[in-house]
C-alpha cells in the first residue's frame, strides 16, 4: 500500500485570470478577490486524480481546502492531517502540513501549487530524498518538478503507484520576481531541487536512443572526469546535470553552490566569491556549469559566486558545459543566457561554446 502526501495551495493560480501574474502577497490576493478572481486550484487538483481508483493507495492529506475536500469530493481513501487553518491559508500551513507529512512514512508528495509552492515544498523535503509531483495550478510554472498538465500529473500519480520500484531524478524549482513579472520583466532564481520520478513520457521529452536523463548524466559525467587534468582546478557548479561528477568521484557536494576539486579530490565544498578567487591565485582553473532552467542561463542564475572578478581573463576554453538532452529540446534553438554583471565580460564570452551532451559527445551552441 503507498502512501502519498497531498497538499494543494488553494489559492494558486488564481491571480492568473485577472492579470495580476500570481497572488504571492496577502495584498495581492485580496486585490485579486475584489477583481472577481475564483480559486481554482482545486479543481485542477480533481482533474489530476479523478482518474486514480486504486485500492493500493492511501492519501495523508492537509484539511479541508488544502486537500482533504477534494479527496473526499472524489471518494479517494485518505487520513487527515491534524492541524487547523484559518480563514485564509498561508505558507506556514504548507510548511507545517509537510513536516507533519514526514512523521507519516510517505512513499510520495503530490502537491497543487505554482512555483511558490514547489519553494516551500522543497525547503522541506528537497534533502530527504522523497519523490516529488507537482500538479500545475499557480500562474508561474517555470519549475520542471510540475507535469505538463493536470492530467499527465494523474497519469505519473497512478503509474507510480502501479510500480514496484521507480527511478527519480533531480529536477529544478525556480521561482521569479512577481513584482518584475508584472512589468514584463522575467527575473528568474534557481531556489533548489526536489526528487521526482523519471517518467520523462509524461513530464518532459524523451530522450533519444531511449536513454533517460538520468543516464545521459551520468555518462556525461564520465566523459568530463575522464579528461580532467591533476594540475587544474575544477569549480563544479550547481545543477542536477554536475550532481553526477561528484557522485562519481565519491566526494561530498552542495547542490546550490560550487565545490572545488582537483586530481579528483574535493578541495573546498560550497565555495563562495572569495574562497574562489583565493583558488584562481592558487593555479589554472575551469568551470564546470549545466545549463540553469528553462531560458536556458549559463551565467547569472544559480551561480552568481562566479563575479565579474572571478570570471575575469578566463575565455570559452576554460568552460565546461554540461547539458542532458532534455535541456537542450527546452531550449528550442534559443542561444544560452549571459549574465554575468558585467557586460565586458558577457561580450568576451559570447559566441559558441561547447556542451557535453553524452558519453564523448558534444554539441557547438551559441550563447549570448
Amino acid at each position: 500500500m503507498k502512501r502519498i502526501g497531498l497538499i494543494v495551495n488553494p489559492i494558486a493560480g488564481m491571480g492568473g485570470r485577472v492579470g495580476l501574474k500570481g497572488t504571492d502577497g496577502a495584498d495581492i490576493l485580496a486585490k485579486a478577490r475584489q477583481m472577481g478572481a475564483r480559486p481554482e486550484a482545486n479543481d485542477k487538483t480533481k482533474l489530476a486524480l479523478s482518474g486514480l481508483q486504486s485500492p493500493d493507495a492511501v492519501f495523508i492529506a492537509a484539511p479541508g481546502a488544502m486537500g482533504a475536500d477534494t479527496l473526499q469530493a472524489l471518494g479517494l481513501e485518505h487520513e487527515v492531517l491534524a492541524m487547523s487553518l484559518g480563514d485564509e491559508t498561508t505558507p506556514a500551513d504548507t510548511t507545517k502540513a509537510l513536516e507533519l507529512m514526514l512523521e507519516k512514512e510517505l512513499d510520495l508528495v503530490v502537491f497543487s501549487g505554482g512555483d511558490g509552492t514547489a519553494r516551500q515544498v522543497a525547503e522541506v523535503i528537497g534533502d530527504k530524498g522523497l519523490p516529488a509531483i507537482g500538479i500545475p495550478a499557480g500562474v508561474k510554472i517555470h519549475s520542471s518538478v510540475y507535469a505538463m498538465r493536470p492530467a499527465a500529473a494523474g497519469e505519473m500519480i497512478a503509474r507510480f503507484i502501479a510500480a514496484d520500484e521507480v527511478e527519480t531524478m533531480l529536477a529544478e524549482v525556480m521561482d521569479i520576481d512577481e513584482e518584475l513579472f508584472r512589468e514584463d520583466v522575467v527575473s528568474a532564481k534557481l531556489y533548489g531541487y526536489l526528487t521526482i520520478p523519471s517518467f520523462e513520457e509524461f513530464q518532459r521529452s524523451k530522450a533519444s536512443g531511449g536513454e533517460t536523463d538520468r543516464d545521459t548524466s551520468y555518462a556525461i559525467a564520465e566523459t568530463v572526469i575522464d579528461n580532467m587534468d591533476p594540475d587544474v582546478f575544477y569549480l563544479v557548479g550547481p545543477g542536477s546535470t554536475t550532481v553526477p561528477i561528484m557522485e562519481l568521484l565519491e566526494q561530498p557536494y552542495t547542490l546550490l553552490g560550487f565545490d572545488v576539486v582537483k586530481d579528483g579530490r574535493l578541495i573546498h565544498k560550497d565555495a563562495n566569491e572569495e574562497v574562489l578567487l583565493d583558488i584562481k591565485q592558487q593555479g589554472p582553473i575551469k568551470l564546470i556549469l549545466s545549463v540553469i532552467g528553462g531560458q536556458g542561463y549559463l551565467l547569472g542564475r544559480g551561480n552568481q559566486q562566479l563575479s565579474p572578478a572571478v570570471l575575469k581573463g578566463l575565455d570559452k576554453t576554460d568552460f565546461i558545459v554540461v547539458a542532458s538532452n532534455d535541456k537542450i529540446r527546452l531550449l528550442e534553438g534559443r542561444p544560452l543566457l549571459l549574465d554575468s554583471g558585467s557586460p565586458e565580460i558577457d561580450a568576451l564570452l559570447r559566441g559558441y561554446h561547447r556542451l557535453v551532451v553524452g558519453p564523448d559527445r558534444y554539441y557547438v551552441y551559441p550563447a549570448e
